[in-house]
């Protein structure tokens, strides 16, 4: 199994879609995730 995701922000210019930003994210196990990357990721929402 790939536990790669990717994100797209699109937007509609002159009726085509065009992509904004790509981003890549791997899923990981909540272990992995030390808890002040969880603290930054807070303060950022």
């Amino acid at each position: 199994m790939n536990d790669l995701i990717a994100m797209f922000e699109l937007t509609l210019v002159d009726d085509v879609i065009k992509v904004v930003q790509e981003s890549h994210y791997q899923l990981v196990p909540h272990q992995r995730i030390h808890e002040s990357e969880l603290r930054r990721y807070n303060q950022l929402t």
